[in-house]
């Protein structure tokens, strides 16, 4: 799962040649497979992949959500910041 999960989707834009990452994906997902059906019957070697997918899919998402979080997080801080040195400065005229 984790050479699967190695290069993400965004990580493949920034290579020179996405398509070559992508084409060991496909590998190690046929290796993996395969040795999922080679210890189960075949439609829970296939249940199992499945949910290895759906485990990659989760996390990339959860990246995403916290990567959007530190984004958020740090505009509202430096909104914070800003407000504070202002609201010091309309004190002092009052």
């Amino acid at each position: 799962m984790n050479l699967i999960l190695l290069f993400s989707t965004e990580t493949r834009k920034q290579l020179e040649q996405p398509e070559i990452v992508e084409r060991h994906q496909e590998n190690y997902t046929r290796i993996l497979y395969a040795y999922l059906a080679s210890r189960y019957p075949a439609s829970v070697a296939r249940s199992k992949l499945a949910e290895g997918i759906n485990v990659i899919s989760h996390c990339r998402e959860l990246h995403r959500l916290s990567k959007l979080r530190c984004e958020m997080r740090s505009k509202t801080d430096s909104v914070s910041s800003t407000n504070s040195g202002s609201s010091g400065d309309e004190d002092q005229l009052a």
